[in-house]
């Protein structure tokens, strides 16, 4: 399962480079950055109940809570 996303700002700048967590079961268990366009991707994330969390370099974050991967 491929999870895929994208951030789109008016200062799209501020978001390059941003810490993007794929946290399941309580548990982060992938991270990765955001690119100049503000895109990520997780590969091989697994069933089950999901939330990402996207913390900008000046420590803005975004929560998407929970949402369910279901095969």
């Amino acid at each position: 399962i491929s999870i895929m996303g994208q951030i789109a700002a008016d200062d799209q700048d501020s978001w390059t480079d941003a810490t993007v967590e794929l946290h399941q079961a309580g548990v982060s268990q992938r991270a990765t950055t955001l690119d100049d366009l503000g895109a990520f991707r997780f590969e091989q994330a697994r069933p089950g109940s999901t939330e990402i969390v996207i913390t900008s370099l000046h420590g803005i974050i975004i929560q998407i809570p929970n949402f369910d991967i279901a095969v």
